[in-house]
């Protein structure tokens, strides 16, 4: 929704009466969610919307306070309801590492400039709040993320737990490595998890690097495809 609560609180309850188990939050459209599938604007301000959040479906309404004008959009969720649901099963299990956040053959940058890069990532597609990729880099300096095998894992401190708006993992791949104080890493997998739900993953990439010819193979491939299928089969 626009900056509206009045609006919002109108619109959650006729979803609430829908069964639609659907989050509406309000906000100015500079501080509209990454992640917003849906925003909700008075018809002056659609275009800033619009701009604002591009990927967005977005609607415009006259009048706030009009529950009438909800109605349409009502009825357009719950008949997508049913033939989203299976799509949305069947998604659940890779949503965490999208193919699309995985990069390949990156240019080498120093190792802040790589986290901060993973951290962008993250926040573009709705994962953290910006100020998570601060957070990334304080981590760094307590403790290297390099784990071995040419492989990074930058994430927030703890305290950064509240930053996270849900869990996802991103993938930059850099074919003549980031110097991460001597050591070379070749994969930077950038990371904010919310309870276990990123630990399967993190199973497979622990499992692709512990053979030298399969860590070779994800810091060489160019095929974003592949790299996404070995960490999220099971």
């Amino acid at each position: 929704m626009g900056s509206s609560a009045m609006g919002a609180s109108i619109l959650k309850n006729k979803l609430k009466k829908a069964g639609l188990n659907i989050v509406v939050v309000n906000a100015a459209i500079e501080e509209i969610p990454a992640d917003a599938d849906v925003v909700v604007t008075h018809e002056n301000l659609t275009a800033r919307a619009k701009s604002a959040r591009p990927n967005a479906e977005h609607i415009s309404i006259n009048e706030f306070l009009d529950e009438s004008q909800y109605d349409s959009l009502i009825n357009n969720l719950d008949k997508s309801k049913t033939n989203k649901q299976e799509m949305v099963n069947a998604e659940e299990k890779n949503v965490i590492l999208k193919k699309e956040n995985i990069l390949v053959n990156q240019m080498s940058v120093d190792f802040e400039t790589a986290i901060r890069q993973a951290g962008e990532l993250l926040y573009n597609n709705g994962y953290v709040e910006y100020d998570y990729i601060e957070a990334m880099l304080e981590r760094e300096r307590q403790l290297t993320s390099y784990i071995g095998k040419g492989v990074a894992i930058p994430h927030g401190v703890s305290k950064a737990k509240e930053r996270i708006k849900k869990s996802g993992m991103v993938v930059l791949q850099y074919p003549d490595g980031v110097d991460f104080n001597g050591e070379m890493a070749y994969l930077i997998i950038g990371i904010a998890g919310v309870g276990n739900e990123h630990i399967s993953i993190l199973s497979n990439i622990a499992t692709a690097i512990e053979e030298d010819a399969e860590a070779e193979k994800l810091i060489a491939s160019k095929d974003a495809d592949l790299i996404h299928s070995i960490f999220t089969s099971k």
